[in-house]
């Protein structure tokens, strides 16, 4: 199966290149343009190079993502089917930990719409 995908900020539009129905579970990857300001004078950019996974289920999208800054963390979401079976929509949160804070646990968070 082939997977074709397209990035914009925010979501991940995935696009099944086989028939009908096709199940979109397994590992994708891609790369986008964007950035988030996560506080003054530090940008990220989640959606620069990123790879996640869709289980079986196909109703969570989770992976890592990684800029050319070096700047690197998680992303989890949901997946929500559009009326065409080969399309979907995955709607996820971006995140980063800022390694000059107080904590490891990721603090900002860059949302889909």
């Amino acid at each position: 199966m082939r997977k074709s995908l397209m990035t914009m900020p925010g979501a991940v539009i995935i696009s099944a290149a086989t028939p009908a129905l096709a199940r979109l579970a397994g590992t994708l990857a891609g790369s986008g343009k964007g950035f988030i300001s996560s506080r003054p004078g530090i940008v990220i950019h989640p959606w620069q190079n990123w790879k996640g996974r869709i289980p079986a289920s196909q109703t969570v999208f989770t992976g890592e993502w990684r800029d050319d800054a070096g700047k690197c963390s998680t992303f989890t979401g949901s997946v929500e089917f559009s009326p065409l079976p080969e399309i979907a929509i995955a709607r996820d949160a971006w995140y980063w930990s800022d390694p000059t804070g107080p904590s490891t646990r990721p603090r900002y968070r860059a949302a889909s719409r």
